[in-house]
């Protein structure tokens, strides 16, 4: 599945990475961004592959920023989930039952 996210920060940040969340077995490529200022406007087109095990995917954008030297880096986390098309049942799950025949016998 090709995704597209445009982003307009309403404050700045010293980076921005969407980075694979559950159910996601790959993105390609590799969508970051670094110095990424308010009012700006940034763009990353991707291609997600999910796992055939889950039946969503979620993909996280993940905005990273040290407001003052020897600080703790805060992080702006937001989740994007979509359906995932890969996605294949269990046939194991199903119940099976199996019908036996008594049908008259030969002797």
């Amino acid at each position: 599945m090709t995704v597209e996210i445009t982003l307009k920060p309403k404050r700045s940040f010293d980076s921005v990475s969407v980075q694979p969340g559950s159910g996601v077995a790959s993105i390609s490529p590799d969508c970051s961004f670094t110095g990424v200022i308010m009012g700006g406007s940034y763009a990353c087109r991707f291609d997600v592959t999910g796992k055939p095990t889950d039946a969503a995917m979620t993909v996280n954008i993940i905005a990273e920023s040290t407001p003052a030297p020897h600080a703790l880096v805060q992080a702006e986390v937001h989740h994007l989930t979509m359906t995932n098309s890969a996605f294949v049942r269990s046939t194991a799950a199903a119940s099976k039952h199996t019908l036996m025949s008594s049908g008259p016998s030969s002797k």
